[in-house]
C-alpha cells in the first residue's frame, strides 16, 4: 500500500516496547490497560517495530506479538495493526500475532479480519496475508485497497455499486446504503485524487445482536452494526489545503466564501490555546460547503460529507464516528453537525463556524502521528434477525 512507510518514519522519537529474542524469533509482549487496545497500544507496536529495524537492520527475523486477552476499542485500531502486519510481511519478516478478542458489535468485523491467518504457527497462512489485505468480499466483509494510479474512468461509481450490492442482502434500507456509500466514495476520491495515494476500505456488517441491559430491561429488540474504516497514508494531511490555498494567500485572488473564511480564521486564531490550534481550525474548514484547498477549483469545492453522517446517526442507536490526521482529531458528535441557513458547520451547539470556535472535546490529540488521514464510523442500528 503506497506510502505505509510513512506511518513508521512520522512516529519514529520514543522506544517501543521491550523485545526478547529467542532463536531467530523475537517476541513482543503489548501491555493493555485492563484489556483495552486502542491508540496507545499501535503507538507502542509501530515505536517497537522501529526499535526492531534500528537494532537488526535488514535481517528478516521472526516478530511474535503476544497481545493476550483484549478488546479492540473499535474497528479502526485493528486494521492499523494490520497495516503494521503487512507492513512487515512485505519486508520479508514472518509475522505472529497471538490474541484472544472479546468480540462485540463495533469490532465484530475482527472474525473476518486477515489478522486471523497470523494466529497460527504455518508459514503459508503467512503468505495469504497480503492477497486478505488487499481484497475481500465474503458475506459480512467487504475489503479493497483501491490503488490512486491504477483505477479507470468512474471507478468511484464502480465502487459505489460495490458497496450498494454488498449492503443490499442484510435487509438494510436503500436510502442508508445510498449514505454509506456515498461517503465512501467521497473518501476514496480525496484520497486518490486530491492526495494522490492509495486508499484502504473496509466494511463490515454485525447481524443479529442484543442489548446488554439489566434484568428488568424489556428489549427485545435486535441491532445491527456498520463499521466501516477508511484509510489513505500521504505527507498530505486533511487541513493542510486549506492552510496553503486560503489562509496563506494572496486574498486578492479570493471572493465569496473564500473570504468568510479568511474573516472566520481572525476570530479563532484569537481563540487558539492548549486544546485548539491552527490545524484544527483548517480541518473543520475542511468539511464546510463549497469550500475546496485546491486553487483550481476556489468557485466549486464543496463536501456534504457532515450532512451524510448526521443523517446516518440519526438512524443510529448508538454511533462512534470520527477521524484523525497528523496528531489530531476530529469527532463526529450528533449534536453538532447541523448547518446553518449559510450553509456553514460549526461544530458547536450554536451552529456558529465564524464567531465560534468547536464545541469541548470535538477536537483533540491523536495517540499516534497519522501521515494522510484515517476515518472510523460505527453506527448500530435496530434491525431484525438475519
Amino acid at each position: 500500500m503506497k506510502n505505509l512507510d510513512l506511518l513508521f518514519n512520522w512516529n519514529s522519537s520514543g522506544e517501543g516496547n521491550k523485545i526478547k529474542l529467542e532463536g531467530n524469533t523475537l517476541k513482543v509482549e503489548i501491555p493493555s490497560k485492563k484489556g483495552l487496545f486502542n491508540g496507545k497500544q499501535i503507538g507502542i507496536i509501530i515505536k517497537t517495530v522501529n526499535s526492531i529495524h534500528k537494532r537488526y537492520g535488514n535481517i528478516k527475523i521472526s516478530i511474535e506479538f503476544y497481545l493476550g486477552k483484549i478488546e479492540f476499542i473499535d474497528k479502526l485500531t485493528y486494521v492499523f495493526l494490520e497495516c503494521i502486519c503487512y507492513y512487515l510481511i512485505k519486508h520479508g519478516h514472518p509475522v505472529q500475532v497471538f490474541m484472544i478478542v472479546e468480540n462485540n458489535i463495533r469490532i465484530n468485523g475482527i472474525n473476518s479480519s486477515p489478522l486471523l491467518l497470523l494466529n497460527k504457527t504455518k508459514f503459508n497462512s503467512i503468505c495469504k496475508f497480503p492477497d486478505r489485505f488487499h481484497f475481500e468480499i465474503y458475506g459480512y466483509h467487504f475489503r479493497r485497497v483501491i490503488r490512486c494510479e491504477k483505477e479507470k474512468t468512474n471507478y468511484l461509481g464502480n465502487l459505489y455499486e460495490e458497496i450498494d450490492r454488498f449492503l443490499k442482502p442484510f435487509s438494510i434500507d436503500e436510502k442508508c446504503r445510498d449514505e454509506v456509500a456515498l461517503v465512501v466514495t467521497e473518501l476514496v476520491g480525496n484520497a486518490c485524487e486530491h492526495a494522490e495515494t492509495d486508499c484502504l476500505v473496509d466494511i463490515d456488517v454485525a447481524p443479529d445482536f442484543k442489548k446488554r441491559c439489566e434484568s428488568s430491561c424489556t428489549d427485545t429488540n435486535y441491532y445491527y452494526g456498520i463499521n466501516i474504516a477508511v484509510i489513505d497514508f500521504s505527507e498530505k494531511l486533511l487541513g493542510d489545503s486549506i492552510k496553503e490555498n486560503i489562509l496563506y494567500t494572496d486574498k486578492s485572488v479570493l471572493s465569496g466564501r473564500y473570504l468568510d473564511v479568511v474573516e472566520a480564521y481572525k476570530y479563532h486564531k484569537q481563540h487558539f490555546h492548549e486544546n485548539y490550534f491552527e490545524d484544527d481550525f483548517c480541518n473543520i474548514t475542511s468539511f464546510q460547503s463549497k469550500i475546496s484547498g485546491r486553487k483550481e477549483k476556489f468557485s466549486t469545492g464543496g463536501t456534504g460529507l457532515p450532512k451524510l453522517i448526521k443523517s446516518l446517526e440519526d438512524k443510529s442507536d448508538t454511533h462512534r464516528c470520527y477521524v484523525i490526521s497528523g496528531n489530531r482529531c476530529i469527532n463526529f458528535y450528533q449534536g453538532i453537525l447541523e448547518y446553518n441557513e449559510n450553509g456553514w458547520i460549526g461544530f458547536n451547539n450554536e451552529k456558529n463556524y465564524t464567531s465560534d470556535v468547536p464545541e469541548e472535546n470535538v477536537v483533540g490529540e491523536c495517540l499516534i502521528n497519522m501521515p494522510g488521514t484515517a476515518y472510523n464510523f460505527n453506527f448500530v442500528m435496530k434491525g431484525v434477525k438475519i
